[in-house]
């Protein structure tokens, strides 16, 4: 007597349920199951040649700016002289006006970390405003409410000397800086099992 499968059931069908109810029975029956993701992240690190190195990189690692771009921005604001005032009234290290020092929690505007925290924030906010990092230049650099009502602002900051100046100072610095990439594993915590 030949007795055929009913009409949809296939050998590979048979085989994909098997293994789907030999996998809920495993993860019903295990102990309880953590999700492991990795995270890869690049630091950047300075040589130790540029002045108020590690200060730099951690302003610059607080708001989220490539190191390199913030040594270079010191470099031609101040040229890393944290007594620097401008005829226009700028000061410190990375040359914040006192009203936008105030403005971004700085107390002192003379002390170097303060003022690099205060720079780093605000080059950090005029990123995120224009979402260029040539016209965010030009926008520290002249004001954010001065770039807003520039036409062909992209290619105003593109020509512009001090945007100039930064970009090569900034791949200078590129040049030296180590950069090391890590890989962390980051795992979901286990679920309390109440006992």
């Amino acid at each position: 007597m030949n007795v055929s499968p009913t009409k949809g059931c296939t050998a590979s069908r048979c085989r994909r349920l098997f293994a789907l109810s030999a996998l809920t029975l495993f993860i019903f029956c295990s102990a309880p199951f953590t999700a492991q993701a990795t995270h890869r992240t690049q630091s950047t690190t300075l040589s130790k040649k540029v002045p108020y190195r590690q200060e730099i990189e951690h302003a610059a690692r607080l708001h989220g700016v490539d190191p390199t771009l913030m040594a270079a921005l010191v470099k031609v604001e101040s040229g890393f002289n944290p007594k620097a005032k401008s005829p226009g009234g700028a000061r410190g290290l990375t040359q914040l006006q006192p009203r936008t020092a105030s403005r971004m929690g700085v107390r002192n505007i003379h002390d170097p970390q303060e003022n690099l925290k205060g720079g780093a924030r605000y080059l950090a906010k005029c990123m995120a405003m224009f979402n260029n990092e040539e016209v965010a230049l030009m926008a520290y650099n002249r004001g954010p409410g001065a770039v807003k009502k520039m036409k062909g602002a992209h290619a105003k900051a593109k020509s512009s000397a001090f945007v100039r100046k930064v970009k090569n100072a900034q791949r200078g610095y590129q040049k030296t800086a180590q950069v090391a990439t890590s890989i962390v594993a980051i795992n979901d915590p286990p679920s309390k099992q109440k006992g």
